[in-house]
């Protein structure tokens, strides 16, 4: 049999078959309750949240001995890179479906993960009060960013130019993404 992971907070789960249509069940859930997995056959799964659809599991690739914080995937869908409580990235060719590479540094959890437009980059956020740019090909550690508290995010603007960071207590830093990636350096305040 086929299993869907799901791990969505919801108020009602309707269970209907594939080619009917057709309602088999409806699930109310109570708010103190959390799906965690719901195996199928033939059904679709749809919630008040939106439809998700089941498909088959293609691959589990395990690399990492603590949570998956967080996901990228570059644009062409070739690789992806997860970031993990075990204070380590990986590298994931999604062709072959194999660990290509683990990036090490950071010294305390990585909670947010984000390449740059092109693909060439990985941004790292960490509560070791770093964010880190890494060359995806090589794995090299191109910088340091130091921030006074903890880092629990990062993302990078559409057109590549910047990257940002976010903290604790709640500051965005905006850094020059360009001059990031581009030299090996440590910068902070």
């Amino acid at each position: 049999s086929q299993q869907l992971n799901i791990e969505l907070q919801l108020k009602e789960l309707q269970l209907s078959t594939e080619k009917t249509g057709s309602y088999r069940e409806t699930m109310k859930i109570p708010d103190h309750l959390f799906v965690k997995w719901v195996k199928l056959k033939e059904l679709c799964v749809s919630a008040s949240v939106g439809d998700v659809v089941a498909t088959p599991l293609l691959k589990t690739m395990r690399g990492h001995s603590e949570v998956v914080r967080g996901l990228a995937v570059t644009s062409d869908s070739r690789l992806a890179v997860s970031a993990s409580w075990d204070k380590s990235l990986i590298v994931w060719d999604l062709v072959t479906r194999q660990l290509l590479r683990k990036l090490l540094g950071h010294t305390d959890e990585v909670w947010s993960v984000a390449l740059s437009v092109d693909g060439c980059f990985v941004f790292s956020a960490s509560i070791d009060n770093t964010a880190r740019a890494w060359d995806i090909a090589t794995g090299e550690q191109l910088c340091v960013m130091q921030h006074e508290r903890g880092v629990y995010s990062v993302a990078v603007s559409p057109d590549g130019r910047y990257m940002l960071t976010g903290d604790y207590p709640g500051d965005v830093h905006m850094w020059d993404a360009s001059a990031v990636t581009h030299s090996v350096l440590e910068v902070g305040w």
